[in-house]
């Protein structure tokens, strides 16, 4: 393998995915590293939400082979349940698709545009001397150095490419949860159901993919076991949930609340020819806490930065970070339809709680 890429994208998901794509076949040397094995899979809905999304897929990676369609559960849109009041329903369609299925498709469709793929690749530090790029990557215990003219970091929310430019900016960390069970409730099969047992414990979902039951949801650090419990015993006792059946898996992962310091520019994902997407960036829309569509906007936008400033030698920093600010404006737009929901709840006008808490999703459903 070459040590010597004009890119490295770090983090095969979707947003790695099509920026690794996206520079490739306008003729970038692209190196596309991934530190798990492929095909795996991640704790996500998989559910691309918006027609931004859904268009952009379609465009960039075609339509969707039938073997993905065999697994793909088309949802008619999202239902927002809050105790004692109507179901509020969002007839917006969502495919939702395991990400193991979703994720190796988007990374084979950037080989075939002539990215390179190296899956079990651990990066363990990324920095930028005199106009170039190191990446520090470990394969079977061997450390590897590379380098390039750009790199983009989509590699989650505990970000090695983050944690290495910003060494001192500690974020808020959540923990997203996934159980998944063999059984039906009494709960919309085709929707995603948000549900929100009020100030009782956060608010959490449950939607179905084929056979199967997904209870998801967040959690403070220190509280997972206590809220995924507090879920299941509100599933039991109001829709039918049976209160001796055990999940066939859990999973999860860290999430990183970084809002207020984006939105403040304290935090600013970019240094130089390093750009940092998606939930290493901490661009998870407000209220619906989203992240794989912000994710391909992200890389979409990276990519299009290194394009350019390829060809105009302008700072790939300064072309993304004004993509970034665009899209933050629309993002405190959704945080001001939060408020809303949190001084609801706060006054327990459950009425006005449940129609804002559907209006946030909406609005934030149609951001991209």
């Amino acid at each position: 393998m070459s040590s010597r890429w004009e890119v490295i994208v770090i983090g095969g998901g979707p947003g790695g995915a099509l920026a690794a794509k996206k520079c490739a076949e306008k003729g970038l040397s692209t190196l596309l590293l991934e530190k798990k094995k492929m095909p795996r899979d991640k704790c996500c809905s998989g559910m691309v939400m918006g027609t931004w999304i859904q268009d952009i897929i379609k465009k960039e990676f075609g339509e969707y082979p039938d073997d993905m369609k065999n697994d793909t559960e088309n949802l008619n849109g999202y239902a927002v349940h809050v105790p004692g009041e109507p179901v509020q329903d969002l007839n917006i369609h969502t495919p939702a698709i395991w990400r193991k299925i979703l994720d190796t498709w988007m990374c084979k469709k950037a080989e075939e545009q002539g990215a390179e793929l190296r899956d079990s690749m651990r990066v363990t530090s990324v920095k930028e001397i005199d106009g170039k790029c190191i990446v520090i990557v470990k394969k079977d215990g061997e450390q590897i150095e590379l380098e390039s003219e750009f790199v983009i970091g989509t590699d989650g929310a505990n970000s090695v490419v983050r944690r290495s430019l910003f060494p001192d900016f500690k974020p808020k960390r959540l923990i997203g949860y996934r159980e998944c069970y063999e059984t039906r409730i009494n709960m919309p099969e085709n929707r995603f159901n948000i549900i929100s047992p009020l100030n009782r414990f956060p608010i959490f979902f449950i939607h179905y993919k084929k056979n199967y039951m997904l209870l998801e949801g967040m959690a403070l650090e220190g509280m997972l076991n206590e809220t995924i419990e507090n879920a299941r015993q509100y599933l039991i006792q109001n829709h039918e949930m049976k209160s001796d059946i055990k999940p066939l898996w859990r999973d999860g992962c860290a999430t990183h609340v970084m809002y207020k310091e984006l939105s403040t520019k304290v935090f600013r994902p970019a240094k130089g020819n390093i750009l940092i997407g998606g939930d290493a960036a901490g661009m998870n829309i407000p209220v619906t806490g989203e992240g794989l569509g912000a994710s391909i906007k992200n890389g979409y936008d990276a990519a299009i930065a290194v394009i350019e400033s390829k060809k105009s030698g302008k700072p790939a920093e300064e072309i993304y970070l004004n993509a970034i600010d665009e899209l933050l404006e629309k993002y405190h737009d959704i945080f001001t339809y939060g408020l809303r929901v949190g001084n609801a709840l706060k006054k327990k006008d459950y009425k006005e709680y449940s129609k804002s808490l559907a209006e946030s999703w909406e609005y934030a459903l149609t951001i991209l």
